[in-house]
């Protein structure tokens, strides 16, 4: 025991010691690739035994100095020199040297001078990687985000050139859908959450997790080839040089959702819905889950008649949502972060957690049906239903992140990461209005309580290894697994209609089962995993006039699996008339599955007359389906200067892909994909002079059709007002693409672009509305081409060229503009000109916008005082194409106006207040038809943002 006080009491001198003197960290970058440099050389000019070399991540560490002021040595061989003056130590701390670049020597070598700084500029290191990469790329980096006051990615990426979001979430990179979109997580393959879409959804990432988003707009062959408008790569956040602690908390209002009436919500629910998942209350009950008699049955047999009352007795009556008042939208967030030495061994972690919880409402909305009246000249089209749309979400989102990095040497690393995110939404909604569906001018009421849940893991392990002291091979390496799954349980639908006689007045109402659902309650449910894999090996090189050069070869396999299940259950009466519900329950969705009136008398004689209700088993065996994917690949490039202002980069990368969706019902066609693609890329960058470059690239990509959309089932969606049916024989669409970009870079923090691209497809996938049915059935085809063209303009630029009093102000905007044109289905075509005897052979691309414009304006005195008012609009885009002679359906303009002040009120705390969507201007789609905009297919406002926010670091 004594031994053991006598050791401890050692460490804890030598740690006394130690902490009176400090530590100096930075990092060096290589000039020539926009990369960290491995072994370089930073020394104390006043004493040369003390220092140390960079690391994988160009990173170096200094301890166990006194306290004071010192320069430093940086140099690495073929490079230039420099000195870093006024480094400051402080006796405990750990001061951290701003990024520093270092260039290849010229022939008369030159020591450079320069002065340590306070703080880096994250933004500057963006636009510094963005300028080097061989990829034409955009980005955001945290700094960039945090200014505009953006909570998660979905909003946060709207700022970057020709990106645009649908829905708070979905990702649209220059004006294509977000099927030609690709997400990657550190690099690494992460799936959707949202079954009838091609990418994940975005604001399922809290921006105090992340580091930076990159946009790849160009596609080399050691990227995976399935994107067309962007690959876009979500970092998460790396470990600090210090020690670091951060925490917010923020409120929020919206006067058209806090503290008023008219917040549609359920009285039931589950303890544990304020943490985004349900403790299993809404689960399908057990007794459902055995053989429920059916009608005939009991004709057949009166006895079963008392399991048909159990099974229909187990229903939450609840069908329509009340109203209820709601308290402020909130937000919480913390992390931590340090580098520690186990042993020699660095080891940097962080932590992060984060909460938000968000409530939307809007009373006043428009959600309507139109078709073509069949009459050439008739400047009106004929509706089906007209309705108000009262609609209500309450949304929770929790995050939690670890990630760990230890230091073998410097040259050899691995690291892992853990990302756990949940939401949770509940939602309600109310349509009424005239129909004409049934042939006469009735009204039409439908209610809806749906909650869903969605949930992603990720797990992630990466190596980075050099050989050669950081100058020879160097081997990358990951493997993540990812699970996601989304619930929808118990969702429910309730829809009537309401018969008027010859002078308006409501009559009687009825359930029509001719033309809707049967009062109805769902369970849903989605699984799915995903475990991508990918090692790549860099070779350097010099070229034949001795300039460095590279060659990358690598492979990949990524597996995927999804499992989906559908459960759905009806409620019907005896009654011929399929319940009349003013004569057995008024006009209450409420009481129509009320305990009192669940059929529960088998009387023969009375039987056919009775009016009360009892439950049916609908789910269709079709609607479960399992789906599985293979992606193996494998590359070479080079990246290789011709002289030492051009370089190229070019190769192939092969991808062999099986994918197999199968469903329960045997009888269902296979969704099949048997693929092998040789995808070749040929980039370059002249570098007209150390601030400009030009790019070209021209290359091949693909994209795949999802697993819903090769599941051959059709499924109700609630939010859509109809049925998706999937295509099996859907095909991956292939597209030669053609950039040319020029950028200049006046300064570390100005960007002025001018790009021009075009893309040509081959079976492009589309949405499309099926004429046949009456409710807007939606599936999926694939088109024959499909051509896009555009150009995208980007300029960022501090005001002190104007007058010196301006420095602190910068502005900045980036303009895209797109021209796109398809081939309308050949046999689509025929059948529409039968009708149409005009209507054109082309048309503008499915969800392809015309333009994209962002524009902010910037205030820093880099003291106490930031303001930013930033701007965002998209033009018209395709949502759905209709058949028929009747319009498609496009998503019109909207302008999005935002502004944040930020104070820093003390070193640790900053308070900061933000008024979002201060236009409030509407969302909407219309059938645009003979010039008029008229007929609207959806409409609402959600109002104005404010909210305050409190952060307090340490570092």
């Amino acid at each position: 025991m004594n031994k053991l006080f006598t050791l401890l009491a050692c460490l804890f001198l030598v740690g006394s010691v130690w902490a009176q003197n400090g530590t100096i960290r930075g990092k060096i970058m290589d000039g020539t690739f926009g990369e960290p440099m491995i072994g370089a050389t930073v020394r104390l000019q006043s004493d040369a035994s003390k220092g140390s070399t960079t690391d994988l991540d160009g990173n170096y560490t200094i301890g166990n100095l006194a306290a004071g002021t010192y320069n430093l040595n940086v140099s690495s061989v073929g490079f230039e020199s420099r000195t870093i003056e006024g480094v400051v130590v402080t006796a405990g701390d750990v001061t951290v040297v701003p990024t520093l670049t270092l260039y290849e020597a010229t022939e008369q070598l030159q020591e450079v001078v320069v002065t340590a700084e306070v703080i880096r500029d994250s933004e500057s290191a963006m636009l510094t990687l963005q300028r080097k990469s061989s990829n034409v790329l955009d980005g955001i980096s945290s700094e960039m985000f945090s200014r505009a006051g953006d909570s998660d990615v979905g909003s946060a990426i709207k700022r970057v050139t020709g990106v645009s979001v649908q829905g708070g979430k979905y990702v649209y990179v220059r004006g294509l859908g977000d099927r030609y979109s690709k997400t990657g997580l550190n690099g690494a393959t992460i799936p959707g959450l949202d079954p009838n879409r091609n990418t994940v959804e975005m604001d399922l990432f809290p921006t105090n997790l992340i580091d930076n988003i990159l946009v790849f707009k160009t596609f080399t062959p050691d990227l995976p080839a399935d994107f067309v408008g962007g690959y876009v790569v979500v970092e998460t956040k790396d470990f600090p040089e210090t020690f670091t602690l951060k925490a917010s908390a923020s409120v929020g209002y919206n006067p058209q959702v806090h503290f008023t009436d008219d917040f549609l919500s359920f009285d039931g629910g589950s303890p544990t819905d304020w943490l985004g998942f349900d403790n299993g209350s809404r689960d399908i009950p057990d007794v459902l889950l055995n053989d429920i008699p059916e009608f005939t049955d009991v004709i057949s047999d009166p006895s079963l008649g008392q399991d048909l009352l159990a099974a229909s007795s187990v229903f939450d009556p609840q069908f329509s949502p009340n109203t209820t008042s709601k308290f402020l939208d909130q937000s919480y967030s913390i992390s931590v972060g340090n580098q520690i030495n186990i042993g020699s061994f660095p080891l940097g972690f962080i932590g992060s957690l984060t909460y938000k919880r968000d409530l939307d409402n809007y009373t006043m909305g428009e959600r309507n049906l139109y078709r073509f009246t069949g009459i050439l000249d008739d400047e009106n089209l004929q509706f089906d239903y007209l309705l108000g749309d009262h609609n209500s979400n309450e949304s929770v989102l929790w995050g939690g992140m670890f990630a760990a990095a230890l230091k073998l040497n410097n040259t050899n690393k691995v690291s892992v990461t853990y990302l756990r995110n949940q939401s949770g939404t509940q939602q309600g909604r109310i349509l009424e209005g005239p129909e004409t569906v049934n042939g006469n001018n009735d009204l039409f009421n439908s209610s809806t309580i749906w909650w869903t849940e969605r949930a992603l893991q990720s797990v992630q392990l990466r190596g980075e290894h050099a050989f050669n002291g950081g100058q020879g091979i160097k081997v990358n390496w990951i493997s993540s697994r990812a699970n996601t799954s989304l619930d929808q349980p118990d969702l429910r639908f309730f829809a009537y209609g309401l018969n008027r006689d010859e002078q308006g007045n409501v009559s009687t109402s009825e359930i029509r089962a001719a033309n809707l659902f049967p009062p109805s309650h769902y369970w849903r449910g989605m699984t799915q995993l995903t475990w991508d894999n990918k090692v790549d090996v860099e070779i350097p090189f010099q070229q034949w006039s001795g300039l460095d050069a590279k060659a990358k070869v690598g492979g990949g396999y990524t597996f995927s699996n999804r499992d989906f299940f559908e459960r759905r259950y009806e409620f019907n009466t005896p009654l011929e008339n399929a319940g009349n519900l003013t004569r057995c329950c008024g006009d209450d969705p409420n009481l129509y599955t009320d305990r009192d009136n669940i059929l529960d008398d088998f009387d023969l004689s009375t039987l056919f007359s009775s009016e009360k209700v009892y439950i049916v088993d609908k789910s269709v065996v079709r609607n479960t389906y399992r789906g599985e994917q293979s992606v193996t690949s494998a590359y070479a490039m080079v990246e290789l200067p011709i002289v030492e202002r051009l370089k190229v980069v070019g190769g192939a990368r092969m991808e062999i892909t099986n994918m197999l969706v199968t469903n329960a019902d045997s009888t269902a066609p296979l969704g099949i994909l048997d693929n092998l693609d040789i995808l070749p890329s040929l980039t370059g960058t002249f570098f007209l002079n150390d601030k400009m470059n030009l790019r070209f690239g021209a290359f091949r990509t693909l994209a795949r059709p999802t697993f819903r959309e090769k599941a051959e089932y059709a499924s109700f969606e609630f939010f859509s007002g109809g049925p998706i049916i999937g295509n099996a024989d859907l095909e991956r669409t292939l597209i030669t693409n053609i950039d040319l970009r020029w950028e200049y870079f006046p300064s570390p923090t100005e960007l002025f672009s001018f790009s021009v691209f075009a893309k040509d497809f081959t079976n492009p996938i589309e949405r499309i509305i099926l004429p046949e049915f009456s409710n807007q059935t939606i599936s999926f085809r694939n088109v024959e081409q499909a051509q896009v063209a555009g150009i995208e303009m980007e300029a960022r630029k501090n005001m002190a060229f104007i007058s010196p009093a301006l420095e602190n102000l910068s502005i900045g905007g980036n303009v895209s503009l797109v021209y796109s044109v398809t081939a309308e289905d050949p046999d689509v075509l025929a059948a529409i000109r039968q009708v149409v005897p005009d209507w054109p052979e082309t048309r503008v691309m499915f969800g392809q916008s015309p333009y994209i414009i962002n524009a902010y304006v910037g205030y820093n005195d880099f003291d106490k005082w930031e303001s930013n008012l930033s701007f965002n609009i998209q033009g018209p885009r395709l949502i759905a194409v209709s058949q028929g002679g009747t319009p498609n359906i496009f998503e019109q303009p909207r302008a999005d106006l935002n502004f944040n002040l930020t104070r820093q009120l003390s070193e640790n705390l900053e308070a900061k207040f933000q008024v979002s969507n201060i236009l409030n201007a509407r969302y909407w789609a219309n059938y645009p038809y003979q010039g008029n905009d008229e007929f609207v297919f959806y409409s609402y406002r959600a109002g104005t943002d404010f909210s305050v926010k409190l952060s307090y670091n340490i570092q």
